[in-house]
């Protein structure tokens, strides 16, 4: 059964899109709400499937918009009043 937990970034800028530069953490990482980095993702957690990856963007493109666009404004996504944030960035 899958669900969403954090996986923290652990490659070199221009990885963002790979589901593999992403490890799963049982916390949430220390991270900011403005900076020019991919910090940490909310992804699809199932562990049976990708083990302590987080499901492939291609399977969930919200969350991948959401990298795109976090990395073009530098401010953690989605930033609405109210929203969940599902990407957080790093300086």
């Amino acid at each position: 059964m899958s669900q969403r937990a954090w996986f923290v970034y652990n490659c070199p800028p221009s990885s963002e899109q790979s589901w593999a530069c992403f490890q799963h953490v049982y916390f949430f990482p220390a991270c900011e709400t403005t900076g020019e980095l991919i910090c940490a993702i909310c992804g699809i957690y199932d562990p049976d499937t990708y083990g302590s990856y987080p499901a492939p963007l291609s399977l969930d493109t919200k969350l991948s918009d959401y990298i795109i666009d976090a990395l073009a404004s530098d401010i953690s996504k989605p930033s609405g009043i109210g929203q969940k944030r599902y990407v957080y960035v790093r300086s």
